[in-house]
Parts: C-alpha cells; structure tokens; sequence
C-alpha cells in the first residue's frame, strides 16, 4: 500500500527511454511512438550509445550522460542489462521504472536492487501505462485511449489490449490504464490507494489472475470501494482454468467471498466485463434499486423482465399522480403497466412524452428504454431526440436512463448517438439489465458491510485457558479434539449449543448442516457452511466466508446459503435456528482466532422442524503455531490485546479498548452528551445530525490502517461510552493524523490525557512517525494536553488554527510557536 515513488511513476515530468530504437517493431521505437504520439508535454530522453537521435529526439549514450534526472525510466533492453541499469539509474536519483520484460529467475534480484536504490518497479512483463488526461501513453498498446472516467488495472496483457480495442470503438475513455504484469513491486493494493484519492477517477475496474499479497489487496479494496465503485474481473473459476492461471489452491468460492467482503462487484465473463465497463463510463448518478422498464414491444421486455428476477432486482411502482399522467397521454388500449408496451406502432414522440413524465416523477429514478427497430420511429432520430431530451432534463442529474436499441444494421449510429452523448447503452436487454443489476449488487453489498451487528449475547468465560488448553494437547502429539471433550472446549467457549444430538425425530423431519474451518494459502482461514452428504464437496456445496465474522456478516452468509440452496432446501427453519445457527458461525469464528492451533474444524448439526440446532459430530484438527496469530488473516480482527483497565481521577473504572462495529448505538449516545460547542472543536463545523453511515464509518475500521480507542463504563446496568480518541494513518504508514473527544460532562477526570497517552504508545508501537493533529486557537484545554505530552504546537493566525505535532521516532519535542 506504499505510495512511495507512486507520483513518479503516474505524474512524470520527464521519461528516459532506455534501449530506444530506430529500428520499426522494436519495442524501443513503438515505445517512442507512443510517448510522442500521445502528447506527452514533459521531456522524452532517449537513452541509445548507437543513435544520436530516435523519432526526432536527440539521444543520449548513456544514463549518466542524461542532462537531467527523469521522474521515469521505461526499459525496453533484454533482461541480463537490467540489473546494472536499475544501478545507473539509482545513481543518478531516478524514483520509478516499467520493465517491460523479465524471466523470473530474475525477480528476486530485480526487487532487491532496486529496493536499494529507492525505486518503484511497475512490471516486469507490464504492458506499461496510460494516462490520457496528462497525454501519457507509456505503453505498447496498439489502441489510442480516450479520456474517461474509469481507471482500468489489468494483469494479463490480452485482456488488457482488448478491452483498449473495444472501448475505442465504443469512444469509451479511461482515466487511467495501469498494466501490473508481474507485479513484483507496485502491485494493485498500492494503485487502489493512489486512484481512490484521484479526481479524475470515478470508479476503478480490476482485471486479476492471481495475488501477491491478499491482506493488502483486501484492505485497499475495502478503504477505495467505499469511496467508488470496484468492478473486478477474475478468471480462474474451475479447478482446470485455476491450474493454467497458477492459483488452482485457491476455490473460486473464496474468491467470491474475499471480493464481496472487501466491498467490489465481481463479474464473470467477457460480456458482463464490457457491460460493466459501459455502465462504469456513463451511469452518472445511482440511487434507487427499482426499476422502470418502456419498450415497444412485449418480447424484448420480456427478456429484460426474465434476468431482472434472476438477479433478484425490482420494478418500480408507479404513484398515482405519475399514472394519471401517463393515462392521459397514452391511447386506451395501452395498460399502465411496468413494463409499459408502447406497441410496435410507438413514434418517437410518444417515446418523448412518456420518457419526460418519468423524468418528472420523483419515484422514478432509473428508466430502461427498450427500441426494436421501427419504420414509424427511426432508430437514430429517436436516440437523437432522447438524447437532447434527457441531457436537458432539470432532473437528469437525479435519474439513471439506461438504452437498449435492439438490433444491428439500423442501430448502430444510434448507440454512436448515446455514447457521444454519455448515455449508456446496450444491444440486448438482458445485457442492459444485467449492467443495471452490477450497479444494484454494489450498493446492496456496501449497505450489507455497513450494517450494524447485534451483539453475542454470550462471550467466552476465558479465551487464554481455551488456548493455553490446546497449547498443552499440541505439546503432547494430540492431533484431534471431538466427542465429549470437544463439548466441553466448546461449552468454555459460550458456544449456544453444547450438547451431542439425542436419538429423536426421525431422520425426514431433520435437516443436515455442516461448518467447515479450512485454511486457505492465499486468504488464510475460511469458513464453509453446506448441506451435509456423503459426497461432500466444499467448492460446491457450500458458501464461504472470510474471517472475522460479526453477527451481521454471519446473518448474510446464512441468508446466501439459503438463496443458493446450500442448506434449507426441503422447508424453511424457525427464525430462532437462525439466530443459533449465527452465533455458532460467530463464536467459531473467535475461536479460530483466538487459538492458531485449530488448523482445521468440523461441525455437523442437525435441525429439526419442531427442534433447536444440536451437535451431531465434530473434531478440531490441531497444529503448533508460531509467530503472529493475525498474520494468518486476509483482515486485521479485534485487537484483544490492547484492552486496558485504567482509574478514573473519581474512582471509577473504565475500559479502554479498540472501536467494535457493534458500538454504532452506543457512539451514536455518547455524542448525543457532547456539547455543540465540543463537537465544533472537534468537526470544525456545526453538525446537526451522525447518520448511519456516519456512524459506520467511524465504528467499522480497517484495524490495519487506523485506529480508535474508546473508554467504556457501566452506567444503568450497560456499557456507556465517555470518550473516544482516534488515529488515521498514511498509506506508508508514516504520519497519523489523531483526534480526541470526551463526554462534557465528566472533564477533569484525567480522562482526554490517558486516551492521548495510550494513542501515542500505539501509534509508536505501530511503527508511526510522526502524529499529528490540528484545533482551534480557543481550544485551550486541548494545546495545554498536546504541550504537557510534548507536542509541539504552531499557530497559524491566518488559517484560524493550531497545528500540533509529536515525532514519535525522537524524544518528545518542546517547542512551541
């Protein structure tokens, strides 16, 4: 996730070119042809001893000879040459390279030569980059790219060049086009980071074979997706695709989880691909789930209507005021329906008129509008008109219209007409949906992960004897924890159901389920959950899920199993079972977490119509551990260990703990006791309402990439909240910046002071540079904390604030300004 030397290499001033060529089809020349033709406004070196000038630009022999230092060097000479260039180029203070060709047997001394020098690898085997906003073409793409909206990362070179083609044809731009190959440095995790901060970047499709790091892809995704839309394409679904891609270890199962829970859309083949492209560039604003569909046909409506039920989606109903509207416009033997058949007789007018009454209504906030051809209404004119009708439209800005004109011969320069005029558009219906449907998931998946979870109602009675318990069967060569002491362990644990099935109800009244533990080389630890058989196969019968799982996380994956028919497929269960079912999933999740030794764990239950969820067998498969627990994890669980107990100046205790997705309410009242005027410290603008993603926002963090600590009391036989301090820091890891926050009334308790102290131990243990922070020059309370903890403290009169800042790799700084 470093951004280091990121700059260079995207926002170059100056490129070398080291091998470039005179010679047609060397890739030294075509990358020539491409920087000029480009337009690229900073300087273009080549470096060549041979040439004294390539494409009309004066070379240099060497790189030391070069007149100044280049932000980038792309080089395009055979592999044993790169080991002493990345030297040159290190000596002469070069930030960034694209290596266009490497074998692998030179990977490992590539990355550590040039991580000696400081410089950033894109590649090797990278197609190089785009940037069409800066006239960059870096790159040996055959395709002129147009300016856009999307940013495109690819891995696979093909992919890469067809999509380029397609888009050119379709006069769809990119943002930027970052081909990874390799990927033996910068990889996808440090351009997610880089593109969620760019304003030229709306939304950010992904095209990925394979990962090198599924912890740092994850995080990046999760903290990027929240901000754009992700749309990422992985091939590699059967066991023999997996093999000729090289992550055949790896169910696609768990691809599908480990996308979800980072927040992107997943699309599986080439026709959804270029449908979400299409979608990605023209979609300008999303917001209702519902959908209204105008056709002049029924077939065609039809097709649309099939895979809008496949995918789960809803069409819209229409208010009365809306119906009356349309009924006056329409003739009579027209139905106010949805879909709405306009008839095969539909002019292009009446396409206006009723297109205009929805564009008016409030309700509807995406309309799909079908065109077969017709000899009354002309494919063209009717784009035409419908174009400047909805580009015009005071509510446009509001309103999702997706096009579908039907057909080829005639319809082509009318979908010519809505990509020049930034509609979207489609040649079938079920591709217009199905990119309708893309846009829906996405939202559905981000207001899943920003749910608030319930709370377990049980916890552990003691996770260190569970684990010290297992340490001691490892120690002894016990491979295997089932049957009554399994119950037991789980018992200790607060599992909900901790007794083995009685001989009861036949088995037609009982439903089998089963609970995997397995760990994944590239995710870590996954859990399963299926319909238990004979035949049990996990990447078919079950979903999966990346750990740590809440209550929330844990309610999706049952309700996923259920929609795909894993389990409770013959009726449908009590709610109550469900719930067991969740805290089951939930609690094996902590265990898993809490004790590395468990590699692997079984759970068959039973159901019944009539009884609770019971134990039918299950076994835990054990291993020695050494190193980090969390290390094993694709994402960063709870903190335990920074759990605090502290005194208060008035007696009383409070815990000091890291921030839970299950404090929503919680922080939702503790900022309801904090006065306006501590909160306009704190925002530095008067805040009249937290919504709830607001509140997620704050409660459902990347433990990787900040931190909050909250002080907790009892107080009316619960859990308050009285203070929360908070630390965000840089991609590198390098600066933080912090905040604090105390309930109003119970100042002067020594309370800011120990969260700011156990803030700054965390963040120096973190491995933190600098933290730093900023307030209000009437904030006294809070300069005299920051001085007395050694900030250092600047008053900027014409900014109307006070900048604080503590280096927390030197003693504590003590001057103040």
């Amino acid at each position: 996730m470093s951004q280091l030397g990121l700059e260079a290499l995207l926002k170059p001033k100056s490129i070398a070119v080291i091998g470039a060529s005179r010679k047609v089809g060397r890739a030294g020349y075509l990358m020539m042809q491409n920087l000029l033709a480009g337009g690229f406004s900073g300087a273009i070196l080549p470096v060549n001893p041979h040439y004294s000038a390539v494409c009309g630009v004066m070379a240099y022999p060497t790189i030391s000879a070069l007149p100044l230092v280049p932000d980038l060097a792309i080089l395009c000479t055979h592999a044993r040459h790169l080991a002493q260039l990345l030297d040159e180029l290190g000596e002469k203070g070069c930030r960034s390279c694209i290596i266009l060709s490497a074998s692998k047997e030179h990977f490992t001394a590539l990355l550590a030569q040039a991580s000696r020098w400081n410089i950033r690898l894109l590649g090797p085997n990278s197609l190089g980059l785009i940037a069409p906003h800066q006239g960059l073409n870096a790159s040996f793409s055959p395709v002129p790219v147009a300016r856009g909206n999307v940013a495109f990362i690819a891995q696979s070179t093909a992919v890469a060049n067809t999509i380029l083609d397609w888009a050119q044809q379709r006069k769809i731009g990119f943002s930027w086009f970052i081909a990874l190959g390799d990927g033996v440095d910068i990889d996808s995790d440090d351009l997610l980071d880089f593109l969620a901060r760019d304003t030229k970047t709306h939304a950010i499709l992904i095209a990925l074979e394979h990962l090198n790091d599924a912890r740092r892809f994850v995080s990046a995704a999760r903290s990027a997706s929240r901000n754009k839309p992700i749309v990422m394409f992985k091939s590699g679904r059967s066991r023999a695709a997996r093999l000729l891609v090289g992550s055949e270890e790896t169910y696609d199962g768990t691809w599908d989880a480990a996308i979800q829970r980072a927040g992107m859309l997943r699309v599986y083949d080439s026709h959804e691909l270029f449908s979400a492209v299409e979608s990605l560039s023209h979609m300008r604003h999303f917001n209702g789930e519902s959908l209204f569909i105008v056709s002049n046909g029924v077939a065609p409506a039809a097709l649309a209507l099939d895979v809008l039920e496949e995918r789960q989606g809803t069409l819209l109903q229409l208010s009365p005021a809306t119906q009356q509207r349309l009924r006056a416009r329409l003739p009579d033997n027209i139905p106010i329906t949805n879909p709405l058949d306009l008839k095969d007789d539909a002019t292009t007018q009446l396409y206006l008129d009723v297109t205009a009454i929805l564009l008016d209504s409030s309700e509807a906030e995406a309309i799909m509008v079908i065109h077969a051809p017709s000899a009354v209404s002309p494919a063209s004119d009717c784009a035409e008109k419908l174009s400047i009708l909805y580009n015009q439209h005071p509510r446009a800005k509001y309103k999702t219209l997706l096009t579908n004109w039907c057909g080829e011969y005639s319809s082509q320069g009318a979908r010519a007409i809505f990509s020049q005029a930034r509609i979207p558009t489609w040649r079938t219906p079920e591709g217009t949906v199905t990119a309708f449907m893309h846009r829906v998931a996405y939202h559905r998946n981000q207001k899943q992960l920003r749910e608030t979870p319930a709370r377990l109602a049980v916890q552990p009675l003691d996770r260190t004897n569970v684990r010290e318990y297992l340490q001691k069967q490892v120690t002894s060569h016990k491979s295997l924890i089932q049957g009554a002491e399994l119950i037991s362990l789980l018992a200790d644990y607060g599992f909900p159901q901790t007794e083995l099935l009685p001989q009861v109800d036949s088995e037609q009244d009982r439903q089998r389920i089963r609970i995997m533990v397995q760990h994944d080389p590239l995710f870590g630890p996954i859990i399963l959950v299926g319909e238990q058989s004979e035949m049990w196969q996990e990447d078919k019968q079950a979903v999966t899920s990346l750990l740590p799982l809440n209550m929330a996380l844990a309610n999706h994956l049952i309700a996923q199993a259920i929609q795909q028919h894993k389990i409770f497929r013959r009726w449908e269960t009590r709610p109550e079972n469900i719930y067991r079912l969740s805290q089951t999933l939930v609690q094996l999740s902590d265990l898993i977490i809490d004790c590395p030794e468990i590699i692997a764990c079984q759970l068959d239950l039973y159901v019944g119509k009539q009884t609770p969820l019971l134990l039918m067998h299950g076994q835990l498969t054990l291993h020695k551990f050494d190193g980090d627990s969390e290390d094993r994890l694709a994402i960063r669980p709870y903190p335990q260990k920074y759990e605090q107990w502290v005194t208060l100046k008035d007696g009383r205790q409070a815990l000091f703990r890291p921030i839970l997705p299950e404090d929503e309410p919680q922080l939702l009242a503790f900022i309801g006791r904090v006065t306006k005027e501590d909160l306009y410290y704190r925002y530095f603008s008067e805040i009249n309402e937290f919504t709830h993603d607001d509140l997620a926002n704050m409660t459902q963090i990347d433990y990787d990439r900040e931190m909050a600590f909250v002080a907790v009391i009892q107080e009316n036989d619960g859990d308050t909240i009285i203070g929360v301090t908070r630390a965000i820091s840089d991609s590198d890891n390098i600066d933080a910046e912090f905040s604090i926050l105390v309930r109003s009334d119970l100042k002067r308790l020594g309370l800011g002071r120990m969260l700011l102290e156990k803030m700054v131990s965390y963040t120096r243990d973190h491995g933190l540079q600098q933290l730093n922070g900023i307030t209000m020059p009437n904030n006294t309370g809070m300069i005299a904390l920051a001085k007395q903890l050694g900030f250092s403290c600047k008053n900027s009169v014409e900014d109307g604030i006070v900048s604080l800042r503590l280096a927390l790799d030197s003693p504590a700084e003590n001057s103040h300004s």
